[in-house]
């Protein structure tokens, strides 16, 4: 994990100075951004949030976490990045409300207490992973203010 640190700091350093700089990332850049916000983010979840009494925690899967530990970030979590504007050095949510976008499938409430949207963000970068554990729903993502950083097998409907 700490050739992840590594990796990921001058880039991250560079996002932080200024996250319009998203879009100019190499394809290897961003599979490193995506790699340490999933690692990151289930971390301080695993930390903080991962009380099973809590019906508000959302714990990051056992198995999603085997999948961290190979430097890999599983295919059905989707991970992105963004920028809104903040002066706020650091922050750090987990939210357990979902939206239904079109041509998606209707939530189930099972399947709501196995998701997770964690976001974190320093100053003006926003990053953030999320998974809903049917493979038939449709993740939405505002395409002016976020960008995709990793998810494979699900549909993204970019919105706004």
């Amino acid at each position: 994990m700490s050739h992840l640190e590594g990796e990921a700091k001058p880039i991250l350093i560079r996002l932080i100075d200024d996250p319009r700089e998203l879009p100019k990332l190499s394809q290897q850049e961003l599979h490193t951004v995506a790699r340490w916000t999933f690692k990151t983010t289930a971390v301080v979840n695993q930390t903080f949030f991962a009380n099973p009494a809590n019906p508000l925690d959302r714990p990051v899967p056992s198995e999603h976490t085997r999948v961290l530990m190979e430097s890999a970030i599983p295919n059905e979590v989707a991970v992105f990045a963004g920028a809104y504007p903040s002066d706020t050095l650091s922050q750090f949510i987990q939210n357990a409300s979902w939206a239904v976008p079109k041509h998606s499938v209707p939530l189930q409430v099972q399947e709501r207490q196995r998701s997770y949207k964690i976001g974190m963000s320093f100053r003006s970068l926003c990053l953030g992973a999320a998974y809903y554990p049917n493979a038939d729903y449709c993740y939405g993502l505002p395409r002016r203010t976020h960008f995709l950083l990793h998810c494979r097998g699900r549909e993204i409907q970019a919105r706004f």
